[in-house]
């Protein structure tokens, strides 16, 4: 235990004031600490920006060059068949004489399936005459019979003495069969439209099924470019690095070969100065060689970094292209989804009308 009168005794003021001068300095760091953070991150929303505004001008420099190779290729693909127009023409003759043998069974199962569609019609045109007239033979013979049958009650009524009962009215055949006529042709025009829409639907959904490969091919091809780029600006930079490393061992060696030596030659008197200068040139050549090293480690590691912040450009910029991509895949399937939800309901509502016409 130390004796009273050598401990130091400090009065309550001494501590305020440390106090406050700890807090100050406390506040001071935190504001640097804050400072930094801030321009760190400006510096980074900076550089993101940047990346996006490039990534953006690239993609429409794209786009455009995309189109304009489609504008050539198709003019040139016009050209080229105007000239194979004007290649297979033969001198006196606007045609060419033969067919080929593609050419010939093409023709051979039109005109068969021309004939057979000809025939069908024929046999279903007579079947319809044929039930046409057996229902207009059957309306014949009841109306005969009712009316046979109308006649025998007129003579037992006048044989009886009696008044002849009126001729009821008879119902009109006619307006039955055209109703039913109607009804039948409005359920055929519903067959129809239903078929349409399903033929309509379905060619809807190959064309976007055909689009979604194409658009699946599209980016396949896409990644592996860029993933072929990525891999030879990595395998670039690696072979720099070594090349880079090479030169160092180089310089080092040759640094080792031609140092100067430190002895001082025998049977001399030792120069105080000249020992001086030796030793501040040995001081000076170390010193250069240290710095060189601090140097080159500086330099590798800002390259390391350097890599490093453009691998992560790299993957933010394909993770944002494939968050993108995904989006417009998700927005095509909401639009087809759509417009297919609207398709049915049409169709549904088609098919009530329909319905609610025949059942009136």
């Amino acid at each position: 235990m130390k004796p009273v009168h050598n401990c130091a005794r400090f009065t309550k003021e001494d501590l305020l004031t440390s106090h406050a001068k700890q807090l100050a300095e406390k506040e001071v760091l935190h504001s640097h600490a804050r400072e930094e953070e801030t321009v760190q991150h400006l510096e980074t929303l900076q550089r993101l920006r940047s990346e996006m505004v490039l990534d953006y001008t690239q993609r429409e420099q794209r786009s455009e060059l995309t189109k304009l190779l489609a504008t050539h290729q198709k003019v040139q693909q016009d050209e080229k068949h105007h000239r194979d127009e004007l290649d297979r023409r033969v001198l006196g003759m606007d045609h060419w004489p033969f067919r080929t043998e593609e050419q010939v069974q093409d023709a051979i199962a039109a005109t068969n399936h021309a004939q057979k569609a000809y025939l069908d019609k024929q046999l279903v045109e007579k079947r319809d005459k044929l039930e046409f007239l057996q229902r207009e033979a059957a309306k014949r013979q009841q109306q005969e019979q009712e009316q046979a049958l109308e006649e025998l009650r007129t003579l037992k009524s006048e044989s009886k003495g009696g008044r002849a009962p009126p001729k009821p009215k008879g119902a009109q055949m006619h307006t039955v069969e055209r109703a039913l006529e109607d009804a039948f042709s409005r359920y055929e025009d519903y067959l129809h439209t239903r078929k349409e829409g399903i033929e309509l639907n379905s060619s809807f959904q190959r064309e976007q099924m055909y689009l979604s490969e194409q658009a699946e091919l599209l980016k396949h091809e896409e990644q592996r470019r860029r993933m072929g780029e990525m891999r030879a600006y990595l395998e670039r930079q690696v072979k720099d690095k070594e090349h880079v490393r090479e030169k160092e061992k180089v310089f080092k060696k040759m640094e080792l070969a031609g140092r100067p030596v430190a002895t001082l030659p025998t049977g001399s008197e030792v120069d105080a100065d000249e020992e001086a200068y030796v030793k501040m040139a040995l001081k000076h050549a170390l010193d250069g060689q240290v710095e060189r090293k601090e140097h080159t480690k500086v330099a590798e590691k800002a390259a390391d970094l350097q890599q490093e912040q453009q691998a992560l450009g790299h993957v933010a910029r394909e993770m944002r292209e494939a968050r993108f991509r995904n989006w417009s895949e998700r927005k095509q399937q909401e639009e087809a989804l759509r417009s297919t939800w609207a398709k049915q309901q049409q169709l549904k509502l088609m098919e009530a009308t329909l319905n609610k016409a025949e059942a009136y």
